[in-house]
Formats: C-alpha cells, structure tokens, sequence
C-alpha cells in the first residue's frame, strides 16, 4: 500500500496574495503522481499566512481548495487528509500582550508550573490560525503536540503534530525556543506502520541553555516517537538522515523550501514523498520554480525503520504464526498473512450477567473490543469454525500496535492454579526477553496489560482452580476476552465468576463484510486494476457468485467457508457454467474431509458413506440419528461397502465437522453438505423409477425448504434435465388461473399504482454518490433486512387457511429460483430455443404473482373501506380515510410489484445473455417484460443510451413504466463509475436533471 505526501511550507500568504500560477501547476504536478496512489495528504509545516490575521487565512482557503478540487477531479475516488501545524508567522503580534512577553522573558517547566494558563497565555496570537484549522480537522485537545492518526486497511499512520510557534515573537533568534517535551509522556506512545513529526522550527532553533538542555530533550521526544521529520522555516531543503546507536534510533529528516516569498518572488519549491508502508520505502521529488511551472529538480529514494521503541518486543517467529491465515490452500501473490484478509466480524449480544444490557447495542463490531471503553472483559461464543481464533489473533496484533502488552494462550496452556507459572512461559514465548523481563512485565501499569484466551472450554481443571485462577486474572489485567465454542459452552459451576463479562455471539459475515472481504482479497491479491469500474464490477460479479453458492444459509458465511469458495472460483479451470458450482460445493466437502487427515485413497469411500448417510436421514425424514442407531447403519452400509471401522470413520467425520454431536445424537454439521449428498444419490438413479417418483414427490412439496434445496442441488449433478421439464412448469404455474401483469396503459394493475407512481418524484440525479459509498449503503440495508427476519419467530401456520395463501407463493418462488439455476448451471449446454422458454416461463411466473397479489390487495382494501365507512358517520372524515387506505395500498402494490421484479433479476440475471433476455422480452411483448430484461442487463452490463432513449420513447405516456425505468437507471448511475458526459446524456434521455447538492440538504435536514 503506497501513500503520497505533499510537503509545502512557508506559504507567507498575503492579504494581497497572488500566485495563481504556482497553485494551478502544483496541482498538475500532484495530480499526476496520484495516478496510482490509494491515499493522499497534504502536509503544510507552518508559515500559511503572512502576519497570521484571518482575512490571509481566507486567501488561504482558496489555495487549499483549489489542490483539493483538483484531486476530486480525478477519475478515481482518491482519500485525501490535510495535516497543518502553525509556523511564526502564523502568530497575530498585535494580539500580544504585555503579560505573554512577561511570561516569554525565561520560558522553562518551572514557569510553566502545573496547569496550562502559562501556555493558554503565549497560544492566544495563534487565535485565527487554530480557526482556519478547524474548518480542516476538529480542534486538538493539546495546541502543543497533537496527533492525526489515519488507518490503511491493516496499517496505522500517524501525524505527531507539534507547534513549535507557541512562544514566538517578532525578530526570534536561533537557539531561544523552548518545547515542553516533558509534557508529553513517551512511555505510553502507541507505535504506529508509520510515525511522522511534523513541526516548523529546525532543532537548531531551540534552547542548550535551559536546565535540561531542551535542545537535545527535543531532539530525543522527536526520535522517540516517529521515524521521518517534516519541517519548514529556513527556506532551504535538507535530506538527512540520522542514526544514535546509544538510543538505538534512526531518523529521516526532511527540510521543505519557501512556496512564496512576497518580496523576492523567484524563488519557490515543495516536495513529494511516495512511500511504501510494507516495504518502508519510499522516493522523494522535489521540485522547482522554472519558467513559469514547477519542474523536477531532484528524485531520490530512501528507506526508514518503524519506530520500536518500546519495553518489550514481539519475536519474529511468534509474530509469524500470529499472523498465519491457517487455512490449507493457495492464496493469490500478495497475500501471505492473515491480517491481509481478516475482516472482523459482527458480535450480537446474548445477554449481560449485570442485567446491564440496555448499555450495548445488540450488534457491534468487534473491532471496538480493541478500544472499547464500555466493559473491560467479554466472553465470545461462536461455533468452532467461524474464526475464533483468528478474531483473538486480530486483536492481540492491534492491541500490541496500539502499544499495549497482550498475551494470548489457550484453555489447555491451564496445567494448575499457579498462573504466574503458566503466564511467564506464555511471556516468554511471545516477547524477546532478558533477564527480569517477566519481572518489569508484571510492574508494568495494569491499563496496559491484556489477556486472551482461546478455547476457555478446554481447561481441564476443577471449578474450585477455575475461580481461584479468574481471581488472580483479575488482578494482573486490565481487560480480559475469552472465546468459547458455542456447543461446548462455560462451566455451570463457574459461571457467577464471570459477572463482570459482557457476553456476545460472533456472527458470520454479512452482506457488507462478505463484500469487504472480496475488496480486501482483490486488493492484496497481487493484481493491479488500472481503472476503478474494472475492480468494481469484478467485485460485484464475484459476490453475486458468492451469494449464490452460499445460497439462503445453507452454507453459513464464515470466513473460512468464504475464502474455500473464493479459491474455487479463481482456480476452476472452466467457466462458471455446468456443473462448476457442483465444484464449489464438492471442494468444500473435501477440503473438510482432507482437514481431518483422511488420506486421498480413502476419499472416495468417505463421500460415498456419508452420501448413503445423508439419504438414510431424507428418506426417514430425520434430523439427528442415535448413536445405537449410527452403529446400525454403519453395519448395514458395510455389508455392502468397504470401509473403515466404525470408530475411526465416525472420530474422522467428527474431526472434519462433516458430522457433530448434538448431547447423545449425531447430526449433519451444516445443511448444504446433507443438500448436496442426498442430490447426489439422487441424481445417480434419477432414470429409474424410484427417481422420478422423488423428483415429482419433490416438486408437489416445492414449499418445503428441504425440496426446494434438493432440487437446486440436483441441477449441479445432473446434465440431462429433460426428466425435470413436465414437473418444472407444472411447478411454475400455480396461479395460472390468475391474468400476468403486463403494465401496458389502462389494465387492472396499472390503473392502480399509476397514481403513486405521479406522486414518487423520481426525476433528479445526486452527482454527488459514489458507487463505493452507495454499494455499501445497500448493503447495509440488505444486512438490517436480514436481521430483522432473523429475529423475527414466525407462528406455526396451523390454519389452513392460511397455509393455502402462503404454499402458493412458496411454490412460485421457488421455483423462479430453480429455473434461475438451470438457466445458469446449463447455459452452456441448453438450446438457446429451450432457455427462452425457460426464462419467458419464468417471468410469466413472477407476473402471475404480483397479479394475484394484487387481487388480494383489492379485496382487502375494499373490505377494509367499507367497514370504517360503517363505523364513521362523517362525510368528510369517511374521505379523508379513503384516501389514506387507497394511498397506502397503492403503495404496498407498487413495493409487491419491484420486490417480484427484484427476485426476478437476482434469480435468472447473468452477464452472458444479454440477446437472450432482449429477446425473451421481443415475445412476450409487455412493458412489464422490457423493464426486467432490461433491468437485468443494466446490472450485469453497461446501459446502452440508444436503448434507454428508445424505451423512454415508447412509454413517455406510461407513468408506472417509466417511474421504474428512471429507478433503475438511477440505480445504475448510483452504482457504477460514470463520466458525467454520459450522465448527462442518460439523464436527458429520461427527462431528468442533475443535482450536486441533494446529499448536503438532506443532511442538513
């Protein structure tokens, strides 16, 4: 990861200020470094305005936005930070006062004393500079020595701002400043990736002659806490680096020249620094005032240490398994650590043993463990594969870059009550040590200390030692997680000891964080993408394939399954059509398998036993079986089959996850391995008899989840569907009674949302979304939606009644979802003819159902009016009702209507049959037809402006049609890195404006 600074200084900026020029080719010359940088900043080391009054900060404005439109100007979307410290002639001299020259006369930490009304003092002709740097960063606590911390992916920078100006004064000379370093405690500084000091005045400016020389006491809390200088005041650049072999520093010091000299004007220059935070490189440019534009004056390349001053220290080999990603497959170039692809998950929160609940929000990400300042101590429950290990592994990495001392050990590292033992062996692993290290490590402040322990579970020790060694833990640190695995849970005996822990679940990764990880795989992966659509539309084309394999929860998406599927789509040496998705399924089987050491040779004999396992459970429609009753299968599939003995087949399966033990059960790990295996039995002897009969049994009961699954599964292990077409389309229709929607002007459906669609303005475009910011707001959305149905427990539907609304529907959309597969599995291999008539049976589907919603909204509104009309005697009253009741039906109708279109383009959409889709809409020949394959192709691939100016045509007079149209291709602007010209172009087509202002008044509302 590259970041790039640009370093100017000595602004000097006038009330007369003109240099125009300068600006605008600076500008150039930053812009064009950028061309490949992830993240930019624009340091300025003092000296901005000339007498340090506000209307040259006003002037000052105007330069800084400028380098800042400049960079938003750029195709991509470029991070961007300014970092400002004041210089002497940032002070307003006529703001000083005779009680600050009193107090300047012998500056030294006896005049300061105590509390800070000495500085508060000397800081007051430096009021307008600290009003022209809030309008760029909030206000620093400390005016003396702030910091600007910002994080890249996994690596941490930090500006350590100092303001050398504080006790300026006209005509100042050499050797008279004086720093209050011991202010500022160095013990307790955090290291950062990169730590970079940023002040004025050279070291030469400060005072030898102070009881402690502050020059050199300066100079030591420089090189303590950053590794590069930047510095301005003496007009001459400087590249020096420097190396104390007593305090075992090494600095990199760099000297910026004047930008503006109001009265020799010739002279002028700044710098640019790219640096590699991996590598700890970086090159430097600088660059001069010629004839009238900036030129390149000098280009070097320099190395810089990461500041390790610290009391102890991580050893290279514990700080590799730290950071092993643990996971037995092959990564992309580039990506060799966890912390390159750790996404930290969402914890949910099961209760609080204080009763104190109501003080955490329900979901939170864990990454605030890290600082959270709202309990010390958490438990984290989780099942064993969803990266409990690498969570605690996480936050003992940020911890320890954070500056604090973490020490991460095991339930089973517990051998006796003596925990001082166990913990100096765990030190010692971890820490390089000497001689009595353990011993400072102890007397170190407790704020600093925390511990981790993985698989609490596992200790092996009586509840009475538990309580004791919990005691003792409390004593020794500050803060305390604890991971356990959800099967096994904590110890009754002990669970009052644990009063004072907040208790969470981690969570798989949602939609948002499923997406971040994809970002995070493409971005360390090793390869470049020169244009941010590119990357983009990968991204999105790889979650949509991650998504489907995962299907509704049938695979949950914890890391560890996600990354399987990610290898599987980069590495499949075929196109995702076929039976590849079959692949990704079948490589995680084995991949579980492989994990527990079953040798190649034997593969092939588990997958067939748990195969005929998992048929065993679907025919006698079972969940769980006992262990006498395991035994008896067992003994019947080995009369027929070779295979292991009974005990080491079933700790093998136990071991892989492919089976677990739920108390005195046995059961299927996750759904999709029971999914797939019984699809597989399935599919082998779908000629038979027996096979259509459970293929048709399948479909009359489509309304199960089970079926419906199978069914999916079936299509990725079978190439020959023809078995499935008389039980397919009997399945798809099961509102064939019921007239498809067409949306053509003055039908039954139209006519009832066509007045909401008038209301919904639908007519501006907000220049302003990014397609990052916007992706991830929908995500985010997808993720609340997900967890509300999560929490939501639905009553059993007993009345029947009730269940011959609801199977209908069940029916059809399942369905919708099984075509979609054959259509994407097969679409390689179907005749194009056959997969027309799959998806025109597919839309007819979703048309049928939005229409027989309908009727039902119609009835229920109907009855609904009438009934409030017969209870409300007043006219008006009975009016005013009948319109709420008809807005709001016309409203749910609309929602129905996109919510079907929606389930229709997530189910059949694919990028490789655009012709397809146009065409199946060319026959069916309705509005309702044109939006969906439209709306598919607008997703899977670049909106054709002749083809939106052509249906903008043909439906100008058809409201609803249009309303929908304008959506989508709103949604497609919103979501897609667009030049404005073709925005513009889009949004004349549809009789649209664009706005850059919509997003600042809505928050300002």
């Amino acid at each position: 990861m590259d970041i790039l600074i640009l370093h100017i200084s000595d602004l000097h900026i006038a009330e007369s200020f003109n240099f125009a020029k300068k600006i605008e080719s600076l500008c150039k010359v930053f812009s064009n470094e950028l061309t490949t940088e992830k993240k930019a900043y624009l340091v300025i080391t003092g000296d901005i305005a000339n007498s340090g009054k506000i209307t040259e900060y006003e002037r000052a404005n105007e330069a800084i936005d400028s380098i800042q439109k400049s960079i938003s100007q750029l195709p991509d979307d470029i991070g961007f930070k300014i970092i400002l410290v004041p210089g002497n002639h940032d002070c307003n001299f006529e703001l000083d006062s005779q009680i600050r020259k009193n107090c300047l006369q012998q500056i030294d930490y006896k005049m300061l004393g105590d509390d800070d009304s000495v500085m508060n003092t000397c800081l007051s002709v430096q009021n307008d500079f600290w009003s022209f740097y809030c309008k760029y960063n909030a206000e620093p606590p400390d005016k003396i020595s702030y910091q600007v911390v910002d994080e890249i992916n996994d690596k941490t920078i930090c500006f350590h701002c100092h303001n050398t100006a504080w006790m300026s004064q006209r005509n100042e000379k050499s050797g008279s400043l004086f720093f209050p370093a011991k202010r500022f405690n160095t013990n307790k500084q955090i290291v950062h990736d990169l730590d970079i000091s940023v002040f004025h005045h050279p070291i030469n400016w400060f005072t030898p002659s102070s009881e402690i020389n502050n020059k050199n006491e300066f100079q030591d809390f420089l090189d303590k806490t950053s590794t590069i200088h930047l510095v301005g005041h003496e007009h001459e650049t400087s590249f020096k680096k420097t190396e104390d072999f007593d305090k075992k520093t090494n600095t990199t010091c760099f000297s910026g020249s004047i930008l503006n000299n109001n009265a020799r004007n010739e002279v002028s220059g700044f710098q640019i620094l790219s640096i590699n935070l991996s590598k700890r490189t970086g090159k430097l440019k600088r660059y001069i005032w010629e004839q009238n534009i900036y030129v390149l004056d000098s280009d070097n390349t320099f190395e810089y240490n990461k500041n390790n001053k610290r009391s102890f220290t991580l050893s290279n080999k514990y700080e590799l398994y730290i950071n092993d990603i643990g996971i037995p497959i092959s990564f992309p170039e580039g990506i060799n650590k966890l912390s390159d692809l750790f996404i930290f998950p969402d914890l949910e929160s099961i209760y609080d043993i204080d009763d104190r609940s109501d003080s955490i929000d329900n979901y939170i990400d864990s990454q605030t463990l890290i600082d959270s300042s709202v309990s010390n101590s958490y438990i984290l429950e989780g099942d064993s594969q969803i990266g409990k290990s690498s969570l605690l592994r996480m936050i003992f990495l940020k911890s320890y870059n954070k500056g604090c001392y973490p020490i991460l050990l095991e339930g089973k590292d517990f051998k006796n009550s003596d925990l001082d033992k166990t913990l100096k062996r765990i030190f010692r692993k971890i820490y390089i040590t000497k001689k009595y290290d353990y011993d400072k490590y102890k007397q170190i402040d407790k704020e600093n200390k925390i511990l981790l322990i993985d698989n609490f579970h596992d200790i092996e020790l009586s509840p009475t030692i538990i309580k004791q060694l919990l005691k003792q833990i409390d004593k020794y640190f500050n803060r305390t997680l604890i991971t356990i695995d959800t099967e096994r849970g904590m110890f009754p005996e002990v669970q009052a000891e644990f009063s004072g822990f907040h208790n969470y679940t981690i969570k798989p990764l949602g939609y948002k964080k499923t997406n971040d990880l994809i970002v995070k795989y493409y971005s360390n992966g090793g390869k470049e993408y020169l244009r941010k659509q590119i990357f983009l539309d990968k991204v999105k084309t790889t979650f949509d394939q991650v998504r489907h394999v995962l299907g509704n929860k049938i695979i949950p998406s914890y890391p560890v399954f996600l990354l399987s599927i990610l290898q599987s789509l980069e590495y499949a040496s075929f196109d995702l059509n076929e039976t590849s998705y079959g692949y990704c399924y079948q490589t995680l089987i084995h991949a579980a398998l492989t994990k527990a050491n079953i040798k190649n040779d034997d593969l092939g004999s588990y997958l067939n036993f748990i195969k005929e396992l998992s048929y065993h459970f679907y025919t006698n429609g079972i969940e769980t079986v006992s262990a006498s009753d395991f035994q008896k299968f067992y003994n019947t599939y080995s009369d027929k089959f070779i295979i292991k003995p009974f005990d080491m087949v079933l700790n093998k399966l136990i071991l892989s996850k492919v089976i677990i033990q739920d108390n005195s059960d046995y059961k299927f790990c996750y759904k999709y391995i029971m999914y797939f295996l019984v699809a597989k039995h399935i599919s082998d002897i779908i000629e038979t008899k027996e096979g259509k009969s459970i293929i048709s049994d399948l479909f009359d009961n489509l309304h199960h989840e089970i079926n419906a699954n199978i069914l999916v599964f079936i299509t990725h292990h079978t190439n020959d569907l023809s078995f499935l077409n008389d039980s397919l389309f009997s399945a798809m229709i099961p509102f064939e009674e019921i007239e498809a929607i067409t949306l053509h002007r003055g039908g039954t459906y139209y006519k009832h949302i066509k007045e909401i669609s008038k209301e919904i303005s639908n007519d501006i475009i907000d220049n302003d979304r990014t397609p990052e910011e916007e992706r991830e707001k929908q995500l985010l959305s997808h993720d609340k939606n997900s967890r509300k149905l999560e929490h939501e427990t639905d009553a059993p539907l007993k009345h029947e009644e009730i269940k011959a609304i609801t199977t209908p529907f069940l029916q059809a959309f399942r369905s919708i979802d099984i075509v979609g597969q054959i259509v994407k599995n097969r679409k390689g291999s179907l005749h194009k003819e056959e997969i027309i008539e799959l998806i025109s049976e597919l839309y007819l589907t979703g048309f049928r159902t939005i229409g027989f919603l309908g009727t039902l909204f119609k009835d229920a509104k109907e009855s609904i009016t009438e009934e409030l009309k017969e209870r409300i005697k007043d006219s008006d009253s009975r009016e005013e009702i009948d319109k709420k009741i008809n807005s709001f039906f016309q409203m749910i109708s609309m929602h129905t209507c996109l919510s079907v279109f929606i389930k229709l383009i997530q189910a059949v959409g694919i990028k490789d049959l655009k012709d397809i889709y146009i065409e199946v809409a060319n026959r069916l020949g309705t509005p309702a037809a044109k939006l969906v394959s439209f709306s598919i192709n607008s997703y899977y691939n670049d909106i054709s402006i002749t083809e939106v100016t052509k249906l903008a045509k043909e439906f100008k007079n058809n409201y609803v049609v249009l309303h929908i149209l304008k959506s989508r291709v709103k949604s497609y602007i919103y979501t897609n890195h667009i030049d404005y010209r073709n925005k513009q172009r889009l949004a004349k087509a549809l009789g649209m404006k664009i706005s850059a202002s919509i997003g600042r008044e809505k928050n300002n509302l």
